[in-house]
């Protein structure tokens, strides 16, 4: 559509008389020299014929630092992931004010120890009555973008049992951030007497929008000014575990470009025979350093070699001799659990592997 200038004198008469900002997000309404954008009044009749002029214009951003100039299709997208968009810094104890784009550096000077790339890996201490919920926000920058994790968890007593409900979201600072990047999920509750896991892996990410995403929403408590008490929020929930003792949560956040992962899984195909061989003859667990010899070859995991004196293949007396060949492609192979076949969708280096193996959510049930 033919767009045409406007003298910047014209554009300073069309405002809304509410929040003073330009009349470019529909429905404009209003009469009489007060009119209102869809910014303040989303549910006013349409001035039609404003509108139909107005889709014609190249409106300047809202935001006083942004140069854009942007179309009556691209204004409301926009201003609502500026990097020039004034924000407040989302952590409930921090109320500095910055641009959206500065939220990184903000990170890095005044929270560093929230402040990630690529991977988050939390534990969590808890007693086993939380009076108040735990809220937490991580800055993880990737692939030259910004992105927000939020993380929320709560509990409920419910006899001898307690419930524990954690909510997680990921979103991005940024309006052209790449859509294959996705996150992964892994939860785990873990008591003296019991372990509770689960992983959730492809889970899409949205651009941030601080009247969407913050905590008061994410609990339908937000009374600020334009706020929507609502969220894009992974919801896991934790029932039936013993009250009587105190918990540990450990959950982990990382971030992956799915075309790489989608490579990955081809490579896995052609990786197959070299996940058999890291498997030990004697227990079939994953074997990692150290990985030890017999004089002809044949591979043990660590904990069966302290239990046998002779090979289990071919007899020969094992000694203290490492396959170091082997230790090195375990630390650089990804390979699937073994119950993919059960539909577990984790993959992962031989020992992230292993350890995700022993409270894979599909061998003991989950939740």
């Amino acid at each position: 559509m033919n767009s045409f200038s406007v003298p910047e004198s014209v554009f300073a008469r069309l405002k809304c008389h509410i929040c003073k900002g330009y009349l470019s997000v529909s429905p404009v309404s209003g009469s009489q020299g007060r009119y209102t954008c869809g910014r303040c009044e989303p549910s006013k009749y349409t001035n039609q014929l404003y509108e139909e002029l107005a889709k014609h214009l190249s409106f300047p951003c809202i935001h006083e630092s942004c140069t854009k100039k942007l179309t009556w299709d691209e204004v409301a997208n926009h201003e609502m992931v500026c990097p020039h968009k004034p924000i407040t810094c989302p952590i409930p104890d921090c109320s500095f004010k910055m641009e959206s784009r500065m939220v990184s550096s903000h990170f890095k000077i005044l929270h560093e120890n929230l402040r990630h790339t690529n991977n988050i890996k939390a534990v969590v201490g808890i007693l086993k009555n939380i009076a108040v919920p735990l809220e937490t926000v991580y800055c993880v920058d990737f692939r030259e973008t910004c992105y927000l994790v939020f993380v929320r968890l709560n509990n409920s007593i419910d006899g001898n049992s307690v419930r524990y409900r954690l909510k997680m979201g990921v979103f991005s600072l940024s309006e052209s951030y790449n859509q294959n990047i996705k996150y992964r999920v892994s939860l785990e509750l873990q008591s003296s007497k019991e372990t509770t896991r689960v992983d959730k892996q492809q889970l899409s990410i949205p651009t941030y929008k601080d009247q969407l995403h913050c905590f008061q929403c994410l609990n339908k408590e937000c009374t600020r000014k334009g706020h929507r008490n609502a969220g894009d929020f992974f919801t896991a929930k934790f029932t039936g575990l013993d009250s009587s003792n105190n918990m540990c949560v450990t959950f982990s956040v990382k971030l992956y470009d799915t075309t790489e992962v989608n490579l990955d899984k081809k490579l896995h195909s052609n990786n197959a025979g070299i996940a058999v061989k890291l498997e030990c003859p004697i227990c079939s667990i994953y074997m990692c350093a150290p990985i030890f010899n017999c004089p002809k070859g044949h591979s043990v995991c660590s904990s069966c070699r302290k239990s046998i004196k002779n090979c289990p293949l071919c007899k020969s007396i094992m000694g203290e001799s490492r396959n170091y060949i082997l230790e090195e492609i375990s630390e650089s192979v990804e390979i699937p659990c073994h119950n993919a076949e059960l539909g577990c969708q984790f993959s992962g280096l031989v020992r992230d592997t292993i350890e995700h193996e022993n409270n894979c959510s599909i061998h003991c049930g989950g939740f």
